[in-house]
């Protein structure tokens, strides 16, 4: 909203209602600032976000819940994409043997 209003509910001034158009703009104008050329919207960043998160080893199960899908299938599509990921959200103990040695 382009001004602001007292919410009834709780008496406190604030804008209401932020336009869709208003985030994408945000968000375009973040990539400009930082020279990326590339078509950018907030569902590339979903995505980037679920694919890092695997990447990271977090489980398939919370990165279904912190995108909100119903069905794990549509996140597993995930998993095509991220680099060197099980999907398991399990690290092997092994994973860290060599840093450990070397310590």
């Amino acid at each position: 909203a382009r001004q602001t209003s007292v919410d009834p509910e709780c008496n406190v001034r604030r804008r209401h209602h932020l336009h869709a158009q208003v985030y994408s703009d945000a968000i375009k104008r973040a990539a400009a600032e930082v020279g990326i050329e590339k078509w950018v919207t907030s569902h590339a960043l979903r995505h980037s976000f679920a694919t890092h998160l695997l990447e990271a080893g977090v489980d398939l199960r919370r990165i279904q819940e912190l995108l909100g899908h119903q069905d794990i299938t549509t996140t597993e599509i995930y998993l095509h994409v991220a680099m060197g990921v099980s999907g398991l959200g399990v690290t092997s103990p092994l994973d860290g043997f060599e840093a450990a040695v070397r310590q």
